[in-house]
């Protein structure tokens, strides 16, 4: 296999400066509804163009294929340390993502921008965006990003009730996304450099290709004796299980709103397992919304049936080729079945040793025999 690779260089508004020529290391990681970061060494006649935020473009062609932007996203420079005049520059940052996590709600409790009730997730998130990162010259100082844009309003995936004032927006997104898949729904989400502007994406149902057996006339079927698989760890992990959880809301005492929800079924599971927990809820203000969190909490309180391992990269298995980000997959251990994403990419370049891509996959049970 053969792998070309071109770094581009931009100024922080995205004025194209140069391809970087000369570059030694580079190591860059995409992550599933999180922030990636990168590093590479540049020489140091760069340094006269690098400033915050300038940023980085790594295009990867794999044998003699089109140069494909790794991750689709940008890379913004915020961190440089040099050593001798002359020497390489070491720059590092994050990608896109960061402008999520930049930002907070900056709205008071029960304000319409600081609150969804019945609100289908893929909107509740784009809501946020809107409020939140879009440019607002209204207050002093302006607050948001003029080159940032959303897809449409898709009134996807299932309703939620949530409070978030003075909350992380990434943070609040990360929430929204659990919120859903308490509710047995897939939501995730992204932030892509797209003809020019960074672009909030959500994907419901699946983020990239869904091979899983069963679900694909050509399934990725992965497994340590096929050798796709490496660095397998099955955990079944009942150690922070709650069979039972109370949301407490506002009020006091005998006044208190309280959220409720419970699990039979796992409270049955054992003589000993009826299992309590308190949340503090105070940023919810109606029952519907405080048992949504009890519901939300119980799901994250359930016990652990992990498959976590790396995928081999190799031939019928080249990133941006066979597989991608937010792709699933069924991955074989023992007896088991287990459904597994691409939730993280790790792209490693050396110019003596070259290329190495570390594929992390995580998984739960599926099927048992």
């Amino acid at each position: 296999m053969s792998v070309e690779v071109q770094v581009n260089l931009y100024t922080e508004a995205g004025q194209f400066i140069d391809v970087v020529d000369g570059w030694d290391k580079l190591d860059a990681t995409i992550k599933i509804n999180d922030v990636g970061d990168f590093t590479i060494d540049v020489p140091y006649k760069f340094w006269k163009y690098l400033g915050r935020d300038s940023r980085f473009e790594i295009l990867r062609s794999v044998d003699g294929g089109p140069l494909v932007n790794f991750g689709k996203t940008h890379w913004f420079a915020r961190k440089f340390v040099r050593t001798s005049v002359g020497n390489p520059i070491t720059v590092s940052g994050p990608n896109a993502m960061i402008l999520i996590k930049r930002l907070i709600v900056a709205y008071p409790a029960n304000s319409t921008q600081a609150l969804v009730s019945a609100t289908p997730t893929d909107d509740a998130i784009k809501g946020l965006f809107d409020n939140n990162l879009v440019y607002n010259g209204v207050p002093t100082p302006p607050r948001g990003y003029k080159l940032v844009a959303r897809q449409p309003l898709y009134g996807q995936g299932p309703n939620i009730d949530k409070g978030f004032s003075w909350r992380e927006v990434l943070a609040t997104a990360q929430d929204m996304a659990q919120d859903a898949q308490g509710a047995g729904f897939y939501v995730t989400f992204d932030v892509l450099f797209i003809n020019g502007v960074f672009e909030l994406r959500t994907y419901v149902g699946c983020r990239g290709v869904d091979r899983r057996e069963g679900f694909n006339l050509n399934p990725l079927i992965l497994s340590e004796e096929a050798e796709t698989l490496t660095n397998v760890q099955v955990t079944d992990d009942y150690t922070d299980e709650a069979t039972v959880i109370y949301a407490g809301g506002p009020g006091e005492e005998a006044l208190r709103q309280i959220g409720f929800a419970y699990d039979q079924e796992r409270i049955n599971a054992s003589s000993f397992n009826y299992i309590e927990k308190f949340i503090e809820a105070t940023n919810l203000t109606t029952l519907a919304a405080l048992n949504a969190e009890a519901a939300r909490e119980l799901v994250n309180s359930r016990p652990k049936h992990l498959l976590n391992a790396d995928m081999v990269d190799g031939p019928g298995n080249r990133l941006d080729v066979n597989y991608g980000l937010g792709d699933f997959a069924t991955a074989r251990y023992d007896t088991d079945s287990f459904s597994v994403e691409v939730n993280a990419v790790n792209l490693t370049l050396d110019q003596e040793k070259g290329e190495q891509i570390t594929t992390r996959l995580e998984g739960t049970l599926w099927t048992s025999n």
